[in-house]
């Protein structure tokens, strides 16, 4: 959680692992080695079952690789490290106008 603005926003993601199948849930995609891999270099890092490579293989069609950033849908996907620091200029551009605007801005360039 970060503080902008006064309110308290959530910047990144929290891992979970599906403790029945081992299948990781909501995590953020640059935490996603197999995913990141397909993506830049085409091939899974990890020796996987055809099965379990499923849901990397999945996950990559939605995203493009492009000069070492990452986009979803035409959206840029901010690496983690840069997320408060773009959420705070963002705010400080936008006049500090409040927060349904400042996410309203964020999800409209982000994601």
């Amino acid at each position: 959680m970060s503080e902008v603005g006064g309110h308290e926003i959530n910047l990144t993601m929290v891992d979970e692992v599906d403790k029945n199948g081992g299948e990781m849930k909501d995590v953020d995609i640059w935490q996603d080695t197999n995913c990141l891999a397909l993506l830049e270099e085409g091939i899974l890092l990890e020796l996987i079952e055809l099965e379990e490579s499923k849901r990397p293989r999945k996950r990559a069609a939605s995203y493009c690789s492009k000069e070492q950033k990452l986009f979803f849908k035409n959206l840029y996907v901010p690496r983690p490290e840069e997320r408060r620091s773009l959420v705070l200029q963002m705010d400080e551009d936008l006049g500090h106008s409040g927060e349904q605007r400042l996410l309203s801005e964020i999800c409209r360039r982000y994601f």
